[in-house]
């Protein structure tokens, strides 16, 4: 699949789109079909993205030996891994954009990113995924990081208790002020219309519509 360069337009792939909604699925059906015959303990992965091969497939089933990596899965309340599931992914990650470049404004969102990660490892059986975190302050960066990096080895992780240990451990005798900061940054973050599609306001003046005069004071 090309990163953003179009897809195919011969006649075959344009009939299999228009029969399956994304003309990529019997390709990679295929593919996991013979893999299990040699290594059935193996997964076929592949980035749900782009124009076309982000599209949940129809009058198909995934082969359940296929792990879906959905780009951009948490948006509209998870809506998009609910339809995965229905299309047959039996194993289902997620890639999520988590940049820190691209703002002007500090991004902090442990608890709403975190419990997101827990509640779809519970109802939906994440197995992981890939973030893209460019990173270009981490003073503004690394307390959610921290938190991510450590639920991304250990799910069941307390994430108060993992940024208590940030906040003491970098901050010493300023955690508590410190923490209130960050605790408001997160408060103002989640006030967006979808706090779970990270990357919604990347490069635009909207990344400042939440913020109040009150807030700055």
């Amino acid at each position: 699949v090309n990163d953003g360069g179009g897809d195919c337009q011969c006649p075959e792939c344009l009939k299999l789109k228009e029969i399956y909604g994304n003309q990529y699925i019997p390709f990679y059906n295929s593919i996991a079909r013979e893999l299990k015959k040699e290594f059935p303990d193996k997964l076929v992965s592949f980035i749900a993205y782009g124009r076309i091969c982000s599209v949940v497939p129809k009058n198909i089933k995934l082969e359940p030996n296929i792990y879906v990596e959905i780009a951009s899965g948490f948006r509209n309340n998870m809506e998009l891994i609910k339809k995965w599931k229905e299309a047959g992914a039996e194993n289902i990650g997620v890639y999520d954009y988590l940049y820190g470049n691209g703002y002007v404004v500090p991004r902090h969102y442990p608890h709403i990113i975190g419990n997101a990660w827990k509640k779809a490892y519970k109802e939906f059986g994440l197995k992981g995924g890939w973030i893209e975190s460019f990173i270009n302050v981490w003073l503004y960066d690394g307390p959610k990081q921290y938190v991510l990096n450590e639920l991304a080895w250990d799910i069941n992780k307390d994430i108060d208790k993992l940024l208590d240990d940030y906040f003491s451990s970098f901050y010493k005798e300023s955690a508590k002020p410190m923490r209130e900061v960050f605790d408001r940054i997160e408060e103002i973050y989640g006030r967006k219309k979808d706090p779970l599609h990270p990357m919604a306001d990347w490069q635009n003046i909207k990344q400042f519509d939440e913020y109040k005069w009150e807030d700055l004071d």
